[in-house]
């Protein structure tokens, strides 16, 4: 019963998602929030719409609560921090702002979360020091990766049914259904946004994504803090951790800002060889399933 559940959490949430996403255009269209390729970093070559993180939000908010049935202290938790993550992406998206001000509100964000998990787990201040930057770290490295039609939105659907998977296992259904819902969201905006993208997730759908995957993780870690569930988890999150860790390592040695924009990430390279745009996303994509399985693995196997 529980598994019919999980399976409809993940088809209505992305029946709603795709229903509702047409409504971002619009809205982007009245606010500006259109993204115009005016550099080389821009993989796309005309205008588009970039608030398509609205409606996965809006997705994950109304059948989250549906689903998961109660607001408890957890849900309470993720949502604070996700409100404050999604306005912040919403101002980026329309405005652009600097980098320091966005790692002000998510740092704002990440402590609010993760403050209020530990005040409900008791784990500790040193829970909180590392779900900050755990936080902060997933946020930016889905944003990092958004560079290409299809690969945040995609990866981030792995990364939820993957994390749903192993709440299964562990026993926390809760959970299980929140991590679902994120993946249903995710494939209702799948179509507008994978081959030929019309419309773009932006920071508002990225940084949304990272955070709120990142702190569902981090009731595993809450569960089960061990090298054994920290390796599954980051077997899981292998594509945005690589890539943050390449990028950041490369602009450090470059005596640039970590922030500072290039276009020397991961998918900008694969797609800058034979494979191309559209190629270059469907390998990241599988290769963020075998990373995926093997956590899942490393899971069931050890933990």
């Amino acid at each position: 019963m529980f598994y019919l559940d999980l399976f409809k959490a993940l088809v209505y949430t992305a029946v709603f998602s795709l229903a509702i996403t047409p409504l971002d255009f619009a809205l982007s269209s009245a606010i500006g929030a259109i993204d115009i390729p005016t550099d080389g970093r821009r993989m796309h070559s005309k205008p588009i719409p970039r608030l398509g993180g609205i409606s996965i939000f809006v997705a994950f908010v109304s059948f989250g609560l549906l689903f998961c049935r109660e607001i408890n202290s957890r849900l309470i938790c993720v949502l604070a921090g996700s409100v404050i993550i999604v306005v912040l992406g919403i101002a980026d998206d329309c405005i652009t702002l600097s980098a320091k001000t966005k790692l002000t509100f998510q740092s704002a964000a990440a402590i609010l979360s993760v403050s209020l998990l530990n005040a409900d787990i008791g784990l500790g201040w040193l829970f909180v020091v590392f779900g900050v930057i755990w936080l902060l770290t997933l946020t930016n490295a889905h944003n990092f990766i958004d560079g290409l039609d299809g690969l945040c939105v995609g990866v981030s659907l792995i990364e939820s049914i993957a994390l749903g998977i192993i709440f299964s296992v562990s026993g926390q259904p809760l959970w299980a259904l929140f991590s679902f819902v994120v993946g249903g969201a995710c494939i209702g905006f799948l179509p507008y946004n994978d081959k030929n993208a019309r419309i773009f997730m932006g920071d508002t759908g990225a940084a949304f994504l990272g955070f709120v995957l990142g702190f569902s993780a981090l009731n595993l870690f809450a569960l089960d803090f061990s090298f054994t569930v920290f390796f599954s988890i980051c077997f899981i999150f292998a594509v945005p951790l690589l890539d943050i860790s390449f990028a950041v390592a490369r602009r450090i040695s470059q005596g640039k800002s970590p922030f500072a924009s290039d276009r020397m990430h991961i998918h900008h390279l694969l797609a800058d060889t034979i494979l191309g745009h559209r190629k270059a996303s469907v390998a990241i994509r599988i290769a963020s399933f075998v990373f995926s399985i093997v956590g899942i693995a490393i899971y069931v196997i050890f933990a």
